[in-house]
């Protein structure tokens, strides 16, 4: 009778055990997907600055300016995150 209580002792904290790494495996990817996240963010904020310096608008000499129009991120790989932003010819301007 004491080593069926044993075994089952056992067995539930095998168990027990189990779970607790599951659920510190499943912390850690959240932390590195919450850090993924604020990496890119940090990333597009710092391409903003960027470009308010360089002035809101680049007109080139053919004198259109630039206006962003899209933004894709890519949170993940081992670099980090991608940020890409997509310009066009602004429309409404007076040299189209």
């Amino acid at each position: 009778m004491l080593d069926v209580v044993r075994r089952q002792v056992e067995q539930l904290t095998k168990e027990a055990m189990a779970q607790e790494r599951k659920a510190k495996e499943k912390g850690l990817l959240y932390l590195e997907s919450e850090h993924r996240r604020r990496l890119a963010e940090k990333h597009l904020r710092s391409a903003m600055r960027g470009s308010r310096r360089a002035g809101h608008e680049r007109v080139y000499s053919f004198g259109k300016p630039l206006v962003p129009v899209s933004f894709l991120q890519d949170v993940g790989g081992e670099d980090g995150a991608d940020v890409h932003l997509h310009f066009e010819y602004e429309s409404g301007h007076p040299s189209n």
